[in-house]
């Protein structure tokens, strides 16, 4: 995807709404490329307050709303239908357009926007604290964009910009392509996966009479060693640059695994997240008091793996 210049957000008033890790992440950037950001929050709360402090103009979410010419959705993915609908949707007159950095709200039909606005996305591929510290650097992380309304005639000119304001290096998708691979990717490989994976390999380390020190170093100490080198090289360049012996191992034994019966259970799982059964769970959870979410945390930090680290750490 081409970059482009600031021209289509010059003279526009942007509302930044929330002020956590992308919020403030992403209206510090697009600060320091001289745009005007303001920022909505709910009165008095930490992101209000936050907001404050880093020098921002900071109003309810209605007013930010008004003020802006472009509402950029950076709230948790569960509470931006009730946001939109209680403090934006009335404020949204022609011209305006409605930006998110996850797909969520929109794939999974939780916002339905009026039509007379453009909708779009510019989804990082990043932590906020990964954008600021690359702000100034040469190298560009990557992102994915899409246009879903395109009212105006103007709203991919509108997304490259931000993509430009927020130094990535873009490329094209939809709103239900990023929210699909999103949530699978993280549920099943990059958060969930890998810790289930490495708990299992764990207790059977525990079970052959391996300390427990030793085998939380086997399990999860190295990830982000490999980690490095598939983002620097690529997965066959990780495997060039460990040992033969590791090599052979992962290759012959990694794929019996993880083989056809697996993958089916996989494919089970994304076309549940696909369908929007995830979506819908996991909404009607935060509404809950996040209960069961906070019931199985507590759990976890009660767990042996989490007792090794601990243990390792002093």
């Amino acid at each position: 995807m081409k970059t482009g210049s600031l021209k289509a957000l010059k003279g526009k008033t942007i509302a930044v709404l929330g002020f956590a890790s992308q919020g403030k992440a992403q209206a510090e950037l697009l600060r320091k490329k001289g745009l005007k950001v303001i920022i909505g929050a709910r009165k008095n709360h930490a992101s209000w307050k936050n907001a404050l402090k880093a020098g921002f103009k900071v109003y309810s979410f209605s007013e930010a709303a008004e003020k802006a010419d472009l509402i950029h959705f950076l709230i948790s993915d569960p509470v931006q239908k009730e946001i939109y609908y209680k403090f934006i949707e009335k404020k949204l007159i022609k011209g305006k357009t409605i930006s998110f950095s996850s797909g969520f709200s929109i794939a999974f039909n939780l916002i339905k926007p009026k039509k007379n606005i453009d909708v779009i996305m510019i989804a990082p591929v990043a932590p906020g604290k990964k954008l600021l510290e690359n702000s100034d650097s040469n190298k560009k992380i990557p992102g994915l964009i899409a246009v879903h309304q395109n009212s105006s005639g103007k709203a991919m000119q509108t997304t490259i910009a931000l993509a430009e304001a927020l130094n990535l290096k873009c490329f094209p998708s939809s709103f239900k392509e990023e929210a699909v691979a999103n949530l699978f990717s993280e549920q099943f490989f990059l958060c969930g996966g890998i810790t289930e994976l490495g708990k299992a390999v764990f207790s059977e380390m525990i079970s052959a009479g391996i300390s427990k020190e030793t085998a939380y170093l086997y399990s999860f100490n190295e990830i982000n060693l490999l980690a490095e080198l598939i983002h620097e090289y690529g997965i066959e360049g990780m495997y060039s640059r460990i040992s033969d012996t590791a090599e052979f191992g992962s290759r012959i034994n990694a794929y019996t695994l993880f083989g056809k019966e697996f993958k089916k259970k996989l494919s089970i799982k994304r076309k549940e997240i696909s369908s929007g059964k995830f979506a819908e769970k996991w909404v009607k959870e935060f509404s809950s008091g996040k209960k069961l979410l906070k019931k199985m945390i507590l759990k976890e930090k009660n767990s042996l793996p989490e007792k090794a680290f601990r243990q390792l750490m002093k």
